[in-house]
């Protein structure tokens, strides 16, 4: 019977059917699923893991930020609020980037005026 060893015939229905190539050709491909469903776990492991890694570090870059934004806010409220005359000053180009309310008051100008002018308006 040649049809059997091609692993193919007809039944009495004339239906064709494949049959088994031998002994344990199921089992080869139960662990042949087996072993594909292995690695997809472990490849879904491994991404639920990097995705957990990433979630973390987000979160840390976020509260970093929160962290530096209210650094930020804290420093910007001292500088403002000081009494004693503070000057940002550019050291490339001398010239003052910004000036608290103080500093505002000692020369007598806008804190708008003073900080577009130059740093040697002021030094005589």
């Amino acid at each position: 019977m040649r049809a059997k060893s091609l692993a193919s015939c007809y039944n009495r229905d004339h239906r064709f059917m494949v049959h088994a190539r031998g002994p344990g050709t199921e089992n080869k491909k139960i662990n042949s699923v087996e072993k594909k469903l292995l690695q997809s776990e472990q490849e879904n492991f491994r991404l639920k893991a990097l995705l957990k890694e990433k979630e973390e570090m987000l979160v840390a870059s976020l509260c970093k930020g929160e962290q530096l934004h209210e650094s930020e806010e804290k420093f910007r409220k001292l500088f403002e609020k000081h009494s004693a005359v503070m000057l940002v000053i550019d050291p490339d180009t001398a010239n003052i980037v910004d000036a608290n309310r103080a500093a505002s008051s000692f020369y007598g100008w806008s804190m708008l005026c003073l900080s577009s002018s130059p740093l040697g308006w002021f030094c005589t």
